[in-house]
């Protein structure tokens, strides 16, 4: 065991991210795509399409829009390495400082369209949005080199 020479800030999506991404789904199921002709590929005549009876009964069912589910979400959390500081209130600052950030691939990590994300992406909104809890020891367990690449 090693440890680290860094802090880590574990984060975790709260109600109003949940609210959010919730929204895009419900979005996304009100939408309607303009009618398009469809072009004839041969060979596809004989499968069933959206409503229409599948082979062996049954009807072919659109999918609907991912819903986010909090509770699973909560599960698998962001972990954020910071520097090894020397008080838990230097840390708070640096988390405020690096939030908008940690907010906008937070937020990608669920639609990578900006134009849906909040225009408020400050401190108070962040903690709004997500829990995070600042730890100041980090062990590595493994002997092996970390793997490091540009997010």
């Amino acid at each position: 065991m090693m440890f680290v020479n860094r802090w880590a800030v574990v984060v975790k999506p709260a109600e109003e991210f949940a609210d959010w991404a919730n929204s895009l789904a419900e979005d996304e199921e009100t939408e309607e795509a303009p009618e398009e002709e469809e072009p004839e590929v041969s060979g596809l005549s004989e499968v069933p399409v959206m409503g229409e009876e599948a082979e062996g009964g049954g009807k072919i069912e659109e999918s609907a829009a991912v819903e986010f589910d909090l509770g699973e979400a909560r599960k698998n959390w962001s972990v954020y390495l910071i520097p090894d500081l020397d008080e838990y209130s230097h840390a708070e600052k640096f988390v405020k400082m690096h939030c908008g950030e940690i907010f906008e691939y937070e937020l990608s990590s669920w639609d990578e369209d900006e134009e849906n994300w909040p225009a408020d992406r400050s401190y108070e909104a962040f903690k709004k949005w997500f829990d995070f809890e600042i730890h100041d020891m980090v062990v590595d367990l493994c002997e092996i080199e970390i793997d490091r690449e540009e997010v």
